[in-house]
C-alpha cells in the first residue's frame, strides 16, 4: 500500500504522488490510470492553413481550419464582408471595388475578393438593378437611373430589402456615408469624436470623423452632428462641393431669388448650377432650405460622378 502508484484519500480529494498511463489530447491533459485525474496540459491545437468560402453572392466568407493533431477539430467562423467602392461604374463603364472580411480569432487572416461593378443600365423591367422597390419613380423620371446607380455601386441599399425611401429626407449621417463610401470608405486619421450625439455604434460613425477631418463638415454646433436631422439642399450642395475641393464656380450668375450672397452655400450653388447637378426647385428659386430626399441625394451624386 505505500508504494506511489497508489491514490490516497485526503478528505473528498484524491491524490496520486506517481501518476501513471494516459495520453494528451488537444484539449485535455492525459487521464492517471491509477486516480482518474487529468494531469499535465494538454497539448493544444496546430491549426492547418485555413479554407475561405465565400458565400451568399460574397454576403458573407465561411472560414474553416482544421488541426493537425486531430481532423475531427474544426475551427470555423462566418462574418459579413464589406464592399468597397474604388471607382464609381457610370452608365457606359465599368467601376471597381472589393469586399473584404475580416475575422475576430487571429487564426484567420482578412479576405479580399476584388470584383468589377457593371455599368448602370436599365430599361425599367426584370433586368432594373432596384425590382425590388415598390417605392422607385418611373423610369422616366430623372430620378430613377440614379437610384439604380446608386444600388449598383452599393452607396446604398435602401431604407429596407423593398422600400428604397425615395421620398424620405436624407439625414444628414446618410448623405455623409454616401459621400464617404462614394470615395472608396476613407479611415480617418483620427479616432477624437468632437460631438456628444455620436455613438461609436453608429453606422455613419467613421464616415462623420472622415467628412470633419475634411472639412466637408463641422456639424451643426461645435459639440452636436446632428445626425438624425434632415440634410437641407443647401448642406447637400455644399458638402458635395467642399467634397470636391470647393472649386470656384464658372460663372458668378445667380438664377435663384431665394439665395442671397451672403449664404454660407452660395458658392456651392453656383458651382452645382453650373456643372448640371440642379436645376433648383423651379426656373426661380433653389430651396435651400428644403429637406433634399434620398432620390434626389443620389441624383446629385450621379450627375457628379457617374454622367
Amino acid at each position: 500500500m505505500g508504494n506511489n502508484t497508489v491514490p490516497v484519500w485526503i478528505g473528498i480529494s484524491i491524490t496520486c504522488p506517481g501518476h501513471t498511463g494516459g495520453f494528451p489530447t488537444c484539449t485535455s491533459g492525459p487521464i492517471c490510470s491509477i486516480c482518474h485525474e487529468e494531469y499535465n496540459e494538454p497539448l493544444g491545437h496546430i491549426w492547418i492553413d485555413p479554407d475561405y468560402e465565400w458565400i451568399e453572392d460574397d454576403a458573407k466568407v465561411k472560414a474553416t481550419a482544421t488541426c493537425q493533431r486531430d481532423g475531427s477539430h474544426n475551427l470555423v467562423e462566418t462574418v459579413k464582408t464589406n464592399f468597397v467602392l474604388t471607382q464609381p461604374s457610370t452608365f457606359e463603364d465599368e467601376g471597381a471595388g472589393y469586399y473584404e472580411a475580416v475575422f475576430e480569432d487571429p487564426i484567420f487572416q482578412k479576405q479580399i475578393k476584388e470584383v468589377v461593378v457593371p455599368p448602370v443600365e436599365c430599361a425599367g423591367g426584370d433586368d432594373c438593378p432596384s425590382k425590388n422597390f415598390t417605392d422607385m419613380p418611373s423610369i422616366k423620371s430623372t430620378m430613377h437611373i440614379p437610384i439604380d446607380w446608386a444600388v449598383v455601386n452599393k452607396i446604398t441599399t435602401g431604407t429596407s430589402p423593398t422600400t428604397f425611401g425615395t421620398k424620405n429626407s436624407c439625414t444628414r449621417a446618410q448623405f455623409v456615408t454616401f459621400l464617404w463610401r462614394t470615395r472608396g470608405q476613407p479611415e480617418p486619421t483620427s479616432t477624437e469624436n468632437p460631438f456628444t450625439d455620436v455613438k461609436e455604434s453608429g453606422f455613419y460613425y467613421k464616415a462623420m470623423l472622415w467628412a470633419v477631418e475634411e472639412g466637408i463638415t463641422a456639424g451643426t454646433s461645435p459639440t452636436t452632428f446632428g445626425p438624425n436631422k434632415p440634410c437641407t439642399r443647401a448642406q447637400v450642395v455644399t458638402f458635395l462641393w467642399r467634397m470636391e475641393g470647393s472649386q470656384e464656380p464658372a460663372s458668378t450668375e445667380n438664377p435663384f431669388t431665394d439665395v442671397k450672397e451672403n449664404g454660407f452655400y452660395y458658392k456651392a450653388m453656383l458651382w452645382a448650377v453650373g456643372k448640371g447637378i440642379t436645376t433648383g426647385t423651379s426656373d426661380t428659386t433653389f430651396g435651400p432650405g428644403s429637406d433634399c430626399t434620398r432620390a434626389q441625394c443620389v441624383t446629385f451624386l450621379y450627375r457628379e460622378f457617374a454622367q
